[in-house]
């Protein structure tokens, strides 16, 4: 079952057309896999610890030219801005899941 937070997420990664943005889709997965590939992880617990440490790097930390040079949050609050009846919830800049 897709949330609403699904779909939004899909329509930020979607270009002008209905068409995702396959190479900006393709380009985190590379970077997730190249943390996984790079990383021996002890436990559960160890792995869900780097992959939260990388989802915050990557939204908060990493400017993506497809994004205008902006990170993931900030595209984000600046399409909110722009969109505002399509949000439920204020966009906040911290991992973990909605609550």
């Amino acid at each position: 079952m897709q949330t609403p937070y699904f779909q939004r997420a899909v329509q930020l990664f979607c270009s002008q057309s209905t068409q995702p943005n396959i190479g900006m889709v393709e380009r985190f997965n590379g970077r997730l896999a190249l943390v996984l590939r790079s990383h021996r992880f002890n436990s559960a617990h160890d792995l869900q610890t780097t992959l939260h440490r990388f989802f915050w790097l990557y939204n908060e930390h990493l400017p993506q030219r497809a994004l205008d040079d902006r990170t993931p949050i900030q595209a984000l609050k600046h399409w909110q801005a722009s969109h505002p009846d399509l949000f439920i919830k204020r966009v906040v800049n911290h991992p973990g899941p909605d609550t």
